[in-house]
């Protein structure tokens, strides 16, 4: 198993799991890859896919991976949800996994971007799961379960991704751009390579979030509360206070992140050393509330505020 996975970077907790079935050939009839945009959901699935249609796992030395590498494997079927995802698609793959494999002993669908599935389209999906064909297995990735049926979810295994480690990102990022275009932007992409993709070739984008950090950064350092209020007011006015405050939310993360594994990820770095983590995962935890609560209107600028008074005096 020496060459399963090494074009994925981070995500050992995952690798270990996936790596575990495939050596049990313990196969779940349905994988989850949970994780926010940019942290390698897609791909990881994809190799995944690749070693359970090869059997013997070895990586590129077989048919079946020459094959899947050229994107022409029989057995290998891809719904892409970045456009929304029908009925239509699902019907359409339901007959094909149902027929017996053509090269490989099992046949693999992937479904990308779950989130963007209809209703008709998830209970089309959901009977399939409930009723899956003994030599298919379904992989889908999402990037939070938080817009998915229940009933979906409770059908699968769950794989978990975490934002990238700053280190990996320059691995991976070092195949396509310079250095010093990653040195400027590495510590403002949240983990993600995706953002940090858009932030070298978006000038635009990348001094709008850079201003976005050092104003999250005063919040986080400066002792006046007038201050940090003024600077969400700004926000408020400019109409960008939801993507600051969702910036705020990946800060937040990072740091969680960072100080669990011990290593930098993200933003962490902007976030003052002696904050404790448990302070870090009580305001996420009042985050999730305040973006919950955005369904029933509430005034953002305010139960920021509140958050920031909270924070303070607890």
């Amino acid at each position: 198993m020496s060459k399963v996975f090494t074009d994925v970077y981070g995500q050992k907790r995952a690798i270990n799991t996936l790596s575990s079935h495939l050596i049990s050939n313990n196969l779940s009839h349905a994988y989850l890859f949970l994780g926010e945009e940019g942290t390698g959901k897609e791909h990881l699935a994809r190799e995944f896919a690749k070693y359970i249609l090869c059997g013997n796992n070895q990586a590129d030395d077989c048919e079946s991976c020459r094959k899947f590498g050229h994107n022409s494997h029989p057995d290998f079927i891809l719904i892409d949800g970045h456009e929304g995802i029908k009925i239509e698609d699902i019907r359409g793959v339901v007959e094909r996994i149902n027929l017996s494999p053509g090269l490989s002993t099992r046949k693999v669908l992937l479904i990308t971007k779950l989130e963007n599935i209809g209703l008709e389209a998830a209970n089309s999906l959901l009977k399939t799961l409930e009723e899956p064909p003994l030599d298919s297995v379904i992989l889908m990735t999402s990037n939070s379960e938080k817009r998915l049926p229940e009933t979906i979810i409770s059908r699968t295994q769950q794989i978990k991704l975490q934002p990238l480690s700053n280190d990996n990102i320059y691995k991976i990022l070092a195949k396509e751009f310079d250095k010093s275009e990653i040195d400027k932007v590495i510590k403002l992409a949240d983990g993600s390579i995706g953002e940090a993709k858009k932030l070298i070739l978006d000038g635009e984008k990348y001094n709008e979030k850079s201003k976005m950090i050092k104003d999250i950064s005063k919040i986080f350092s400066s002792n006046s509360v007038i201050e940090k209020f003024k600077i969400i007011e700004d926000y408020e006015k400019s109409k960008k206070l939801k993507i600051f405050f969702n910036i705020f939310q990946k800060v937040l993360i990072s740091g969680i992140y960072a100080r669990i594994l011990d290593e930098e990820i993200g933003l962490s770095g902007i976030i003052p050393r002696d904050i404790k983590v448990e302070r870090l995962q009580d305001m996420a935890k009042k985050t999730l509330k305040i973006y919950a609560d955005l369904d029933y209107n509430i005034s953002l600028r305010i139960a920021m505020e509140e958050m920031i008074l909270k924070d303070i005096y607890a």
